[in-house]
């Protein structure tokens, strides 16, 4: 048990690495990238050493471990070992697919490159799932008058797949991806409510609004995002946070969208072992009528 911990306190430390590198100022950003690719020579470097690699200061290095949560260099060399002896005993295909697509590469490499980073987004959404916030989401949506969700652009893509798997579950459910209209009814929400806004960034204005809107109605608030940080994440009752991975071909909302999607899976395979019988009925009910349709 206690190496599962040191394993996952290990991934924990690469999957934030990663998640915060666009967000960090330029110095502290070159410091990451170092100790990201190659944490087991990193793990060896005296802090001097380590700034002087990253063009900056010892002082930047340790503001860096303040982000990160570590209490001193020293221990981020701890972490940063542990990290590399866990990927080492993993033997991931990301080594063997790693990096960027190249204009170099052959399409067969450039396909296997994308594929590693799409794995590489799931296994790292599911690594940082909260499982107490999928529960207790789950356990308010189970027993919830309706599930209102809210996203713009591909975010509401996302919304409106939700809401169809929701209610193929026997789960009243509705999106919106206009935030006037989703501000009408969540307006009328109430605390047997739950209030689902999914932004990449956390800080799309309409979603925050919308989210802010339902917690004045003391309706359940929960944050998709890929910023725990944001203002949508801090104003919500419950964070499921999204891990995307950097890429030169692909945008932002493109990369955030198999890591959204996982969190739909997981909430909505959860929620069907919550309400199994129930759900189990209303599935059979949605196929028939699908059946009859066609």
């Amino acid at each position: 048990m206690a190496s599962q911990g040191r394993q996952a306190s290990a991934a924990t430390l690469m999957i934030e690495l990663r998640e915060r590198l666009p967000s960090l100022p330029a110095a502290q950003a070159g410091v990451v990238r170092i100790l990201l690719a190659n944490p087991a020579a990193a793990s060896e470097l005296a802090i001097t050493e380590l700034a002087k690699r990253a063009d900056t200061s010892p002082a930047t290095v340790t503001r860096l471990c303040a982000v990160l949560g570590v209490p001193s260099y020293p221990q981020l060399r701890l972490r940063l070992a542990a990290a590399a002896e866990t990927e080492s005993q993993r033997g991931s295909p990301q080594e063997r697919i790693a990096g960027d697509v190249d204009r170099r590469d052959s399409l067969a490499e450039a396909i296997l490159k994308v594929a590693g980073a799409e794995a590489r987004t799931v296994h790292d959404t599911a690594e940082r799932l909260p499982i107490p916030a999928v529960r207790s989401v789950v356990n308010r949506m189970a027993k919830a008058r309706m599930v209102q969700i809210f996203g713009m652009g591909g975010s509401g893509d996302v919304g409106g797949y939700l809401a169809g798997k929701l209610r193929s579950l026997g789960v009243a459910a509705v999106a919106f991806d206009d935030p006037h209209s989703a501000l009408t009814s969540v307006a009328q929400a109430d605390r047997t409510e739950v209030v689902i806004g999914i932004s990449h960034s956390g800080r799309t204005r309409a979603t925050c609004q919308v989210l802010a809107e339902a917690s004045r109605r003391r309706a359940m608030t929960v944050a998709i995002t890929a910023d725990i940080h944001a203002p949508l994440a801090v104003s919500a009752d419950q964070v499921l946070p999204v891990v995307s991975s950097e890429s030169t071909f692909r945008t932002d909302a493109l990369r955030s969208r198999i890591a959204d999607l996982l969190i739909v899976e997981c909430l909505c395979v959860a929620l069907t072992l919550r309400i199994y019988e129930d759900a189990s009925v209303a599935l059979g009910r949605s196929r028939q009528a699908l059946d009859a349709a066609d």
